[in-house]
């Protein structure tokens, strides 16, 4: 699975927020996680899972999720010359 993300803290200085993020946008390592696997000589394949969060209701949610997985696999399928 990949799954970008963001943590921050809260205003009140009192926890963290974890929330999802478009691939490429968070706080995940995507080139050096990568790097890391092309030394394995593996299959390429994962699976996205997005968190995107819930919007004023089910249909901009949906719509935003739709957006989200476009952005994340135009940025994910860069990284196919890295593994070719």
């Amino acid at each position: 699975h990949v799954k970008d993300f963001s943590i921050q803290r809260l205003t009140h200085q009192m926890g963290f927020s974890v929330t999802g993020a478009i691939a490429g946008e968070g706080m995940l390592p995507m080139t050096w996680l990568w790097s890391e696997l092309a030394a394995f000589n593996r299959c390429y394949s994962a699976i996205l899972e997005l968190w995107p969060p819930f919007t004023n209701n089910l249909e901009e949610t949906i719509a935003l999720e739709q957006s989200w997985a476009e952005k994340s696999m135009q940025y994910l399928l860069n990284f196919q010359s890295i593994s070719s």
